[in-house]
């Protein structure tokens, strides 16, 4: 029903929408997605949000919210309302060629200067898309190294996203992560945690409490 809504509105939505040329992507501005997102992040511009999204297979569909720079990744391709200050890119077909016969597809190497998490809470309380979800990172002597400001894109968790630690090898452990998640119905979640040693390629769990 929402795909029907969205092609009824075509005719407003006409000059929001167009192709980068040197992308894979359709771009179309003032627009947010209408599916649950999988993945968030925070990147300079849009055009960081699309590589991003390009080098992960798994990405269909990317959302980029421009107050907050928050960059969001989708499964399925699916427009939404209008929202002034949100971008969606709709990934395009891939062609179709294969490498020759005995190559070696060369696979992008991990991101050293991002900390994977993975928030969630074990009570059972809804909180819905949208919510604000706030990290802190702080290093051995307490100096704030990296912020995250965002928002939730599923229903509910776990909450996966990359948060951007400059020199993220060269800290001193033990680091303190403090994550809030505020819902929009008014719950409050928090917890700080003590990371005592280097994380591995696998994301950091966190579970937040009620407060």
């Amino acid at each position: 029903m929402r795909r029907l809504i969205f092609l009824v509105s075509l005719p407003f939505m006409t000059l929001a929408a167009y192709a980068d040329p040197a992308s894979s992507f359709e771009r179309r501005s003032r627009t947010e997605a209408a599916v649950d997102g999988y993945f968030i992040g925070r990147t300079a511009d849009i055009a960081a949000c699309e590589q991003r999204c390009t080098a992960d297979t798994r990405c269909k569909m990317y959302e980029f919210y421009a107050p907050r720079r928050q960059c969001s990744f989708y499964e399925a391709t699916a427009a939404g309302r209008r929202a002034p200050q949100s971008t969606i890119g709709l990934r395009g077909p891939e062609p179709q060629t294969k490498p020759p016969s005995g190559a070696t597809v060369a696979k992008s190497p991990p991101r050293d200067d991002t900390l994977a998490l993975e928030i969630s809470y074990a009570e059972r309380i809804g909180v819905p898309r949208g919510s604000a979800l706030d990290v802190t990172i702080r290093d051995r002597s307490g100096r704030t190294v990296s912020v995250f400001r965002g928002q939730t894109r599923t229903p509910g968790p776990p909450y996966q996203l990359d948060v951007a630690v400059k020199e993220l090898k060269e800290l001193q452990f033990p680091i303190q992560i403090e994550a809030q998640l505020t819902s929009r119905n008014g719950h409050r979640f928090s917890q700080v945690t003590d990371v005592n040693g280097p994380v591995g390629a696998e994301p950091l769990k966190i579970v937040v409490q009620r407060r």
